[in-house]
């Protein structure tokens, strides 16, 4: 059963957030672990690679291998394959706000 990917939470997966806004979109896709899909929808916002490793408070390495994975696991050479991947296929979406008012 896939699971849904909203972030940030206090721990999700391997990585704990310290410092970043909600990300507009969500991640849906079993073929990815929680760690592997934070790295990508942190990506889709823009962040670079070092950022997110500074947001969770990890090494630049770590988020290298989550993302190297990630992409092995998409079948994709780089970045922007595996998250053009996850549009494609419909794993990552926009997430609705809801305004009060």
């Amino acid at each position: 059963m896939p699971y849904l990917i909203l972030v940030p939470m206090p721990q999700h997966g391997n990585l704990k957030v310290n410092k970043m806004h909600s990300p507009r979109y969500t991640l849906e896709c079993e073929d990815l672990t929680p760690s592997q899909a934070n790295v990508l929808l942190w990506l889709a916002e823009g962040k670079t690679q070092r950022e997110i490793a500074s947001a969770f408070s990890v090494s630049h390495k770590t988020i290298e291998i989550h993302l190297r994975f990630a992409k092995e696991r998409l079948g994709a050479r780089t970045p922007a394959e595996a998250l053009a991947i996850c549009f494609s296929r419909g794993y990552m979406k926009e997430r609705l706000l809801v305004t009060g008012g």
